[in-house]
């Protein structure tokens, strides 16, 4: 077990740490922390509750003020968007009360569940063909379908090529990836700023989908640049129905799609299409 999931766990229950230690980690995608109720963990696709671990409010709260490090003002930007991300890539979802603060942004008043998506890294493998694009590779999977671990995994198989990763959500990076990375800032934002100062071969963004990230992209379509991408999507009918996508397809910003697929957490590729 690495440091970084050992601090995650140093957080939680004793016992989450427990059924950890007596299982197959790559097989754990989610902890699942709710007021009132036992902790359940998605191990193989099905949940598990984990007894005696009952969550009072005290409890709960606790919990998120150690995954705060003690400091909510510290992590206010990352609660206002309804998550935070741990290092290692583990990002905690949160779901009660918001209050909106006179700057605009909103607060969370009272929690009353968390959910942890646990970050592998890497898990699937591709061959080099897969990498062969002259534009751009999109990547298309409905949620959990391994889009961001694949991204991670292409990350790592580089070698000799100067890309920039614009982490919006601090998921993507890891300290043996040898990249540049723009982590926390909006990544229509990113993506400018990687052009203009790191000349990147390739730039990389995760779960792409507003009109401000179709339009960094198209501004940057003709520097010369290339772009690995992921977005939400079912099937290649459904992405076509995404207006913000739609833009980048007619204007030939990816050359190459790929369709992930998850069947009890065995990820692969169902389809790849040259476009």
């Amino acid at each position: 077990m690495d440091k970084d999931m050992e601090l995650l766990l140093s957080k939680l229950p004793i016992k989450v740490k427990d059924f950890f230690e007596n299982s197959d980690i790559a097989k754990i995608t989610e902890i699942r922390v709710r007021l009132n109720s036992n902790i359940m963990i998605s191990f193989s696709g099905m949940y598990k509750e984990i007894s005696d671990t009952y969550i009072s409010r005290e409890k709960l709260d606790n919990i998120f003020m150690n995954i705060c490090e003690k400091s909510l003002s510290a992590y206010e930007e990352q609660i206002s968007n309804g998550f935070i991300t741990l290092s290692g890539g583990h990002r905690v979802g949160i779901a009660g009360k918001f209050v909106k603060l006179n700057s605009g942004k909103y607060f969370i008043s009272e929690i009353t569940s968390l959910n942890i998506r646990i970050s592998h890294f890497p898990k699937i493998q591709f061959s080099e063909n897969i990498l062969d694009f002259k534009k751009g590779l999109l990547i298309i999977g409905k949620p959990h379908s391994g889009k961001t671990t694949f991204i991670r995994s292409i990350c790592n198989s580089f070698e000799n090529i100067n890309y920039t990763v614009c982490d919006e959500r601090n998921e993507i990076f890891h300290p043996c990836l040898k990249g540049d990375f723009i982590i926390n800032l909006p990544k229509a934002d990113a993506v400018i700023r990687a052009v203009r100062v790191l000349n990147p071969e390739i730039i990389i963004c995760d779960e792409i989908g507003n009109r401000e990230e179709t339009d960094s992209l198209l501004a940057v379509m003709h520097s010369g640049v290339k772009f690995i991408c992921s977005v939400h999507a079912e099937s290649l009918d459904e992405l076509y129905m995404k207006k913000n996508i739609l833009p980048l397809i007619e204007n030939s910003v990816f050359d190459k799609f790929i369709l992930l697929e998850n069947n009890q957490d065995n990820y692969y590729i169902k389809e790849i299409l040259n476009v």
